[in-house]
């Protein structure tokens, strides 16, 4: 293995963690926007995007950023890529739902997800 990949293996454990408690926030919110999407107060149209929204992040984001996290982990430069990729995504993706989103039932778990990815 080369010296790099060792390195980056060393310096990944806490976050790992951290990415952890992500994705649990992550699939939490997204199963129950799925499930109640109701619950928004935004105009039809802004609702069917937060359902598609949520479907990408539980079926794709989620899987992608377990993936990653695993990767670079394991010392792959492009896991690391792919994680932080993912990461941005969620950054970018929680500041629209905590700060665009109407008023809603799933503000504190908006506010979680952005606290932790943006750590």
């Amino acid at each position: 293995m080369p010296r790099a990949e060792g390195h980056l293996r060393s310096r990944v454990v806490v976050p790992v963690r951290l990415t952890a408690a992500l994705v649990a926030v992550m699939a939490v919110q997204a199963a129950l926007g799925l499930l109640f999407s109701d619950r928004d107060r935004d105009a039809d149209w802004i609702r069917a995007t937060w359902f598609g929204n949520d479907l990408v992040t539980l079926s794709i984001a989620v899987p992608l950023l377990v993936a990653g996290a695993v990767s670079a982990r394991r010392g792959s430069s492009c896991g690391l890529l792919v994680w932080l990729g993912v990461l941005g995504y969620s950054v970018y993706n929680y500041a629209f739902y905590l700060f665009g989103a109407a008023l809603n039932a799933f503000l504190l778990l908006y506010a979680i997800a952005l606290v932790t990815a943006f750590i």
